[in-house]
């Protein structure tokens, strides 16, 4: 098989993926990270963290939103890369995703948001920044197995979004680091993937341990 097909079918089996950080990988945001990657391709890989909550939510972040059905959206550090930008994002497990992105100067898409908000297969998710990799980057971090790669759970998201939104409305917050990874990683099959969701959030080197 020709690279180039090698790398286009890379980019199809991952495109709409979760990758989860290896342990050692501890720069923040993507310590212990888990990200949802809806574009792989030839110009590189945009992806956005859903594991790291800021302990606000999207009305508190932007008036724009205040009043909105999103106001109360837990805003996530979705990446590095413009952390001004504020986005909603809008995503299902059927095949035909909606998906919107808006700025915080734009108008919020409300029926759109109140259609995905009671679909039992759909998320909404408040984003600040988010994660790109130029053309090659991903790939050459996948061999060096920075990442794994596991079907998108976005059960198991909406579960742990639903935590960190009742969580930004108390004074004593939790400490979320690392839950969502773990918590999906426990799902697999693949023993060694359990034996890792249970390492402590302060391993971050498996040599160490």
């Amino acid at each position: 098989m020709a690279k180039n097909d090698k790398d286009k079918l890379l980019w199809q089996n991952l495109s709409g993926k979760f990758l989860l950080s290896m342990p050692h990988l501890a720069e923040e945001p993507f310590r212990r990270a888990v990200i949802w990657l809806p574009r792989f391709d030839a110009d590189g890989a945009l992806g956005f963290v859903l594991s790291s909550p800021m302990g606000k939510t999207l009305g508190s972040a932007s008036i724009c939103f205040t009043g909105t059905p999103a106001q109360h959206l837990p805003l996530m550090c979705g990446g590095p890369v413009e952390p001004e930008q504020l986005a909603i994002i809008g995503t299902g497990e059927d095949p035909v995703n909606h998906r919107w992105s808006v700025s915080s100067n734009m108008e919020l898409d409300e029926e759109l948001f109140k259609s995905l908000q009671f679909r039992p297969d759909a998320i909404c998710m408040a984003f600040s920044g988010r994660a790109e990799w130029a053309p090659g980057q991903l790939e050459d971090e996948l061999k060096r197995k920075t990442w794994i790669s596991l079907p998108a759970d976005f059960v198991e998201t909406r579960h742990f979004f639903a935590e960190v939104e009742l969580d930004a409305r108390r004074e004593d917050r939790r400490d979320f680091k690392g839950v969502l990874w773990s918590r999906i990683l426990a799902k697999q099959s693949r023993p060694d993937f359990r034996a890792l969701s249970r390492l402590p959030y302060e391993k971050d080197d498996l040599n160490d341990s």
